[in-house]
């Protein structure tokens, strides 16, 4: 069967027992699909089983601005005259090396914008410096979605095909290494406000681009019409649509207990249902 917004509204309206749509409860029930999906994407089993995607990224290496940066005591801003950083694919978490008058020093880049870097904490100097004694390490590989990163392996430059080492998860890898340059040990994925992108970044920042495999829950876009389709199996959409089940009685503020207590047991058993479909056969005893 295919399922879209608009079947799978009377589909969850019939587990309501709602036959009738008002206008107000379509755009309700609307609603209620879409935070459904993004929950669904939570469950462990969903995860790995159904939306899990695999992809080979890299890293962008080291780049030089085509402009001079113009660092100013007192403020989180650098400029640069007529630099275009958003489609250079330059991230928060990149490094950015400049090499003033009294000596080198590091940032980790806060926010992009296309002609500044945010370096968060304001500047103690006040210099122009020039292109040839800045460098930006990008350390970043931009990700299709924003969700879960569930593994990182770091692959051979020479040989793609060979991975060097699985990486770990570092959620604090840019504290406890934030400026080293080097063999990449950790990763830790965010969400970049001025690329409006999702990104994983490897410490420590490799100094060349560098490939990695990465595994990684997709998280489906919000319903955009009636027509639109959802590509999962059954199984998958019978548990979504108790999940959906679940929300829209709590919107509805709903207070009878049974029916709170029934809606939670169909929930449990469609994940049941998922959880069998998507693993391999297996001996069960009791």
């Amino acid at each position: 069967m295919v399922w879209t917004r608009s079947t799978l509204r009377t589909a969850l309206a019939f587990r309501l027992g709602r036959f009738n749509l008002s206008a107000d409860l379509t755009t309700q029930l609307n609603y209620v699909l879409d935070a459904g999906l993004f929950r669904v994407v939570t469950d462990p089993v969903h995860q790995v089983a159904i939306t899990k995607r695999d992809m080979i990224g890299w890293t962008w290496g080291k780049l030089t601005p085509s402009a001079s940066g113009v660092f100013t005591q007192g403020s989180a801003v650098v400029t640069f005259a007529a630099e275009t950083f958003l489609s250079k694919n330059v991230f928060a978490g990149d490094i950015l090396e400049a090499k003033f008058s009294a000596g080198a020093e590091r940032y980790l880049i806060y926010a992009v914008a296309d002609a500044t870097l945010n370096i968060g904490a304001p500047s103690r100097q006040t210099e122009t410096v020039t292109t040839a004694n800045l460098t930006i390490f990008r350390r970043t590989v931009e990700l299709p979605s924003t969700g879960l990163v569930v593994g990182c392996s770091l692959l051979s430059t020479t040989d793609s095909a060979s991975a060097v080492r699985e990486l770990k998860e570092r959620r604090q890898a840019a504290i406890v290494a934030p400026l080293t340059v080097g063999g990449a040990v950790a990763y830790s994925g965010a969400y970049d406000p001025g690329n409006d992108a999702a990104y994983l970044g490897l410490y420590y920042a490799p100094e060349n681009a560098t490939p990695v495999a990465i595994g990684q829950v997709l998280v489906p876009a919000a319903f955009s019409a009636d027509g639109t389709e959802l590509d999962w199996p059954e199984p998958t959409v019978d548990f979504y649509l108790e999940v959906c089940r679940e929300i829209a009685l709590s919107w509805m503020a709903t207070q009878n207990p049974a029916v709170l207590q029934q809606a939670d047991r169909m929930r449990r058993h469609a994940a049941d249902g998922l959880y069998n479909t998507a693993t391999g056969p297996g001996v069960f005893s009791r």
